[in-house]
């Protein structure tokens, strides 16, 4: 598909390539494209491949080592770079870059990659890659490159109006299941109405509920919490190299676990399984 940018007199002066939304655009694709000239690594500013689901975050690892430092790889739509402050610990703050790189201010469960990103009806469901879970213990092995929550994002509208947020932020309402690994498919229609920092709890009915009942068994399915973001400032939209390092280490690791067969092939949904029965 992008074999023609190997020509260097083909837009020879191309800095900007959007091909969000391509069904098309696959890996091998992102390949041709590290195939590149030289003159088309040095010019080459920005790619979008936001919703191309062909393409992995794997594959655009070797874009960064060919193209110059200045090279963004847009894997998300930009309403969800930058800080969240999220309600949970204390002042516990997520970081996501262009790329779908994240890093949350926690100890453990704290660093990966958005793997993918797909629209259901007015949300955006996505699931996570950690790179530093620990599996429980008696867990099989496996379990650690198998672990891969998603939740549902949608970006709540900024009426103008003083909603708590400060300067140049805007805020997003996130909802997860209490139970698996899966996002949930939608969030509660109309929206919660939540202050900056709020958040909701809902059955499976889409009914509002407590957060935890006195006998301590949770009637809540899904919580909804709205999370202030601050978009980054320029020129820092992705992530440090120490951080991508550290992702390619074990994207090697998982590739090695995955061609000796020790990784099982439907792992993610057997760890959600053996979440909602052990609830």
């Amino acid at each position: 598909m992008l074999t023609f940018l190997r020509d260097e007199d083909t837009v020879p002066n191309l800095k900007r390539l959007c091909m969000a939304g391509s069904q098309l655009l696959t890996d091998a694709g992102l390949f041709e494209l590290g195939e590149s000239s030289e003159r088309r690594r040095d010019t080459l500013e920005y790619i979008d491949i936001t919703f191309c689901n062909g393409t992995t975050y794997g594959a655009t690892l070797p874009l960064r080592r060919l193209f110059s430092n200045n090279l963004v790889i847009r894997r998300q739509p930009a309403w969800l770079d930058g800080q969240f402050r999220t309600p949970f610990g204390e002042g516990e703050v997520h970081t996501y870059w262009a790329d779908g790189t994240f890093s949350f201010t926690r100890p453990h469960e704290s660093t990966g990659y958005v793997r993918h990103l797909r629209r259901e009806g007015n949300v955006l469901c996505d699931s996570l890659q950690y790179i530093d879970f620990d599996a429980p213990p008696f867990w099989p092995a496996w379990v650690k490159y198998c672990y891969r929550p998603g939740v549902a994002l949608q970006r709540v509208p900024s009426d103008g109006a003083d909603d708590g947020l400060n300067a140049g932020e805007h805020s997003v309402l996130v909802g997860q299941l209490l139970i698996g690994l899966l996002p949930p498919m939608g969030l509660p229609s109309p929206p919660p109405a939540l202050e900056v920092g709020g958040q909701a709890y809902f059955d499976v009915e889409g009914n509002p509920v407590a957060p935890a009942p006195d006998d301590g068994i949770p009637s809540a399915h899904l919580m909804v919490s709205r999370m202030p973001v601050m978009p980054p400032s320029e020129g820092h939209l992705m992530p440090p190299l120490e951080l991508i390092e550290r992702i390619e280490a074990f994207e090697a690791e998982m590739l090695e676990e995955i061609r000796q067969r020790r990784i099982h092939p439907l792992g993610e949904e057997v760890i959600h399984e053996a979440l909602l029965q052990n609830r």
